[in-house]
């Protein structure tokens, strides 16, 4: 199977696009965890003593929109073990910025100080007494700015790479039995090597545990802020509880889907032989490792779609036409192992299933769906329908 010039070009593309915003993700989780550990590192093991304003400022920057940034400087001297030493950092995150009212409110602090002469708390390295800093704590306001990158980018980033690795490995996988079986379509996918077919669904559950773990990564120590905040004035509080609610959210369906990945683990579709032919019976025999209680329906349906792509990109979108169903339902109890059995016949005018061209796609699907107590099942089977041998 050859690979056309426009496919390697668009991988290629598709791999600098991913590393990319993985790069701006990663950095921008790693920046937020550095302000959180050395916020922490700062309060636990320096010496705090007082300090005198000498200098004060806000400095202020004009965008080409019309927006402004600031940024609270100062400069200050402080005594550490009879030794006077000059310092100039005021807080753990620099430069200029617009988030919050941070950089007025050290300002009207800093500038305070210095009029009245009174001194300001001053946290001094006793490893180091050169090194000092006034505000010690970090911004919940900034670390927020920082995670909506760290998410977005950095699971947009990451996810593209992993998909790509799969896809490659799948793909590899296709050519090499299509080289093995060039007129044997239905033996080009792993998954159809044996009429027993195996639920797929730890891939789904790798992928939630990754969103899950990353999502919870990058936001953490904002956990530690939503109390605070609510103490406080202003809207960050509204803002913050909204962005932590929607990781609620997120990591909710990432656990359900973990969950219904565990427990319908082993789930297999025993079809007797394959590829299944237009005209033809069909005799599927379900197996679940879960029993389902008494009252629960379960609703099997063998579905064939066309997926017609256009477009690229942005302006990509899919029309699907549904060609084919034949639907079947069965009431609980359902004891973990027990036949459960779909049978039809096939339209003999039934489309073949379609393996090469993504843009317009022939689709069979067996679907298994159940509401239980706790996770209600939901399981799809992709099958091979050829109506003959196919040449190269």
């Amino acid at each position: 199977m050859a690979i056309r010039p426009a496919a390697i070009v668009g991988s290629v593309f598709m791999a600098l696009f991913a590393l990319t915003f993985a790069a701006i993700g990663i950095f921008m989780t790693g920046w937020l965890w550095r302000d959180v550990v050395e916020s922490q590192r700062i309060l636990a093991t320096w010496v705090v003593v007082p300090a005198k304003i000498e200098s004060v400022a806000l400095e202020t920057s004009h965008s080409s929109k019309g927006g402004k940034t600031y940024q609270s400087t100062a400069s200050y001297v402080y005594t550490y073990n009879g030794h006077v030493y000059h310092g100039d950092r005021v807080g753990l995150s620099g430069g200029l910025d617009n988030l919050g009212d941070y950089q007025h409110r050290m300002h009207r602090l800093l500038d305070g100080a210095k009029r009245s002469g009174r001194p300001v708390d001053c946290f001094v390295n006793p490893a180091d007494p050169a090194q000092a800093i006034l505000n010690a704590e970090w911004r919940p306001e900034m670390a927020l700015f920082r995670a909506v990158f760290g998410v977005l980018f950095g699971g947009v980033g990451l996810s593209l790479l992993a998909s790509g690795v799969v896809n490659a490995r799948a793909n590899a996988r296709k050519a090499r039995l299509k080289r093995l079986n060039p007129q044997e379509p239905w033996l080009w996918r792993q998954e159809w090597q044996s009429p027993s077919i195996q639920a797929r669904l730890g891939t789904g559950m790798l992928a939630a545990i990754a969103v899950l773990g990353w999502i919870n990564l990058v936001t953490w120590p904002l956990w530690s802020a939503l109390r605070p905040s609510w103490a406080g004035e202003g809207a960050f509080k509204w803002v913050l509880s909204a962005a932590l609610l929607l990781v609620v959210v997120v990591s909710g369906f990432c656990v359900r889907t973990i969950l219904h990945s565990r427990k319908y683990r082993g789930a297999r579709l025993d079809l007797g032989s394959l590829p299944l032919r237009p005209g033809a019976p069909v005799d599927a025999r379900l197996y679940l490792p879960q029993s389902l209680p008494h009252g629960a329906v379960l609703n099997l349906s063998l579905t064939s779609e066309r997926r017609i792509s256009v477009g690229q990109g942005k302006k990509r979108s899919t029309t699907v036409k549904k060609l084919w169903s034949h639907e079947q339902s069965h009431s609980g109890p359902i004891a973990p192992g027990q036949e459960i059995g779909l049978r039809c016949r096939l339209p003999a005018e039934a489309e073949s299933t379609t393996l090469d061209n993504p843009d317009d796609q022939t689709v069979w699907t067996f679907t298994a769906r159940a509401d239980v107590p706790g996770v209600d099942m939901k399981l799809n089977f992709e099958l091979p329908v050829f109506a003959g041998t196919v040449h190269p």
